[in-house]
């Protein structure tokens, strides 16, 4: 109950708020980094994996979200000659599922410190693009930030991935994302070690 007051608070006084913070950019406890593992005959582990700021938390997809903040909800974009095999799974390095104080006791599934998103997928296209977003909320003990939506493409034969605030083409019918609205670019890893990872997009987590 206390963080619908405070997102209430929150919508009633925006320009309080916002003389206060002046400059202040919201914080990003979040940061986020795409692997693929091939695993032959056209089957890829696609990872999407979260570092997580000490002291914040990540939501499962499996929460309700009229009893508590929102769930990580992931879409994937109709391409043909692509499939899902496997349902999205969830990993972490902690997990935390039990009546939380700040739902009114409703019973929330959350993530700390990382949390790892992996879908599995079957293509036999020579050039499989993976197009898609996922939307998450973050929350402290305390308060919530609003949810952030992402766009990500994953490009398969040429070994690298990107997210974005905006769709990339094939999404819908528009350019692509100028360069100043793209998260980052990564490159893909032929294998996934989900303690040490290579690009994280954004400065280093707190330990």
């Amino acid at each position: 109950m206390k963080a619908r007051y405070f997102l209430l608070s929150f919508l009633l006084c925006p320009l309080l708020v916002f003389a206060q913070t002046g400059a202040e950019q919201e914080p990003k406890p979040v940061k986020w980094m795409i692997s693929a593992t091939s695993a032959g005959d056209g089957l890829w582990d696609l990872l999407f994996k979260g570092e997580i700021d000490k002291g914040w938390y990540v939501y499962s997809q499996e929460n309700d979200p009229n009893v508590g903040p929102l769930p990580t909800i992931f879409l994937f974009d109709t391409i043909p000659g692509i499939t899902a095999t496997t349902p999205l799974m969830e990993s972490a390095q902690e997990t935390i599922d039990h009546p939380d104080e700040m739902w009114d006791g409703a019973v929330i599934k959350k993530f700390k410190g990382w949390v790892g998103f992996t879908a599995s997928v079957k293509t036999a296209l020579e050039k499989p693009v993976i197009t898609g977003s996922f939307e998450f909320q973050t929350c402290d003990d305390v308060k919530c930030l609003f949810p952030e939506l992402i766009y990500f493409k994953v490009d398969l034969a040429g070994n690298t991935a990107e997210m974005s605030t905006l769709p990339f083409t094939g999404t819908i019918a528009s350019a692509p994302p100028p360069t100043s609205d793209r998260l980052c670019t990564q490159y893909i890893l032929t294998s996934v070690d989900l303690e040490n990872p290579v690009i994280t997009c954004g400065k280093a987590p707190e330990k």
